[in-house]
């Protein structure tokens, strides 16, 4: 890819959070029409889409697949996958947590074809990245530390799985890609929203860098996650971080 993923991503952040800015936060939540998806679009998301759209536009050698524009071809071997504002809800409302999500890897290949990955926490300015098999947090090696054991903690969207019968306290928190990241980062031991709602949008980045950090991202059907780059593939998912749990996975799967 002759394009520096890196820079690029950092550039459509910075991007973003300088138009979001821009908006008074009581017209966030206005709604702008309908997205690809066919959920409807809030100002923010459009705000944030629009200013994405704008730095990948000057680069001009990379498709596009965001939630609310859907897939744009530019005839390229990479493809970049672009949340603009995961947990748009939680932004609207005030609550301290939603991110950028920004994948970009080849173009046909699917969650498995991804090279780099970039979340940015718009709340904090945390950022998680992986290219291949190496995790960054703001910019300085993942401290993976194993899950704790006694006190396990789980984002639960909808039902989960007894996963060997282990028990963990839930969590709900409105951000996918943040979600998993943080299991990444051990923060939580487990995201699950087997649902079938999440798209590739919502997880292709996160799923990179979980991966990175030795932890895994399965489907629904229990086996390791892997989406097309479509904007209407959905699915559900439980994120895992420590070994001994995606071993234990296996009873549920």
């Amino acid at each position: 890819m002759d394009v520096n993923a890196r820079r690029m991503a950092r550039d459509i952040v910075d991007a973003i959070e300088k138009d979001i800015r821009a908006v008074k936060r009581d017209r966030w939540g206005d709604v702008m029409g309908t997205g690809a998806s066919g959920d409807p679009t809030a100002r923010i998301d459009a705000v944030a889409e629009e200013a994405a759209i704008r730095v990948i536009d000057e680069v001009g050698e990379v498709n596009v697949l965001s939630e609310e524009c859907g897939f744009i071809s530019k005839g390229s071997d990479h493809t970049l996958i672009l949340d603009p504002i995961d947990g748009t809800e939680n932004a609207i409302r005030g609550i301290p947590f939603y991110a950028i999500s920004i994948a970009i890897g080849r173009s046909g290949g699917g969650l498995a074809g991804v090279e780099y990955a970039l979340v940015y926490n718009l709340a904090t300015h945390d950022t998680y990245e992986a290219r291949g098999q190496e995790a960054l947090f703001n910019g300085a090696p993942f401290d993976s530390k194993p899950a704790r054991r006694q006190r396990l903690a789980f984002s639960v969207q909808g039902p989960c799985p007894p996963l060997g019968g282990m028990r963990y306290k839930r969590r709900c928190l409105g951000a996918a890609s943040l979600e998993i990241v943080l299991v990444a980062q051990g923060a939580l031991d487990g995201y699950c929203n087997l649902g079938g709602k999440l798209r590739t949008t919502d997880v292709a980045a996160a799923a990179l860098i979980l991966r990175a950090t030795g932890g895994e991202i399965y489907g629904g059907d229990g086996k390791a996650l892997e989406m097309s780059i479509d904007s209407n593939e959905r699915g559900g998912v439980l994120a895992l971080r420590d070994r001994k749990m995606i071993d234990q996975f296996g009873a549920w799967a």
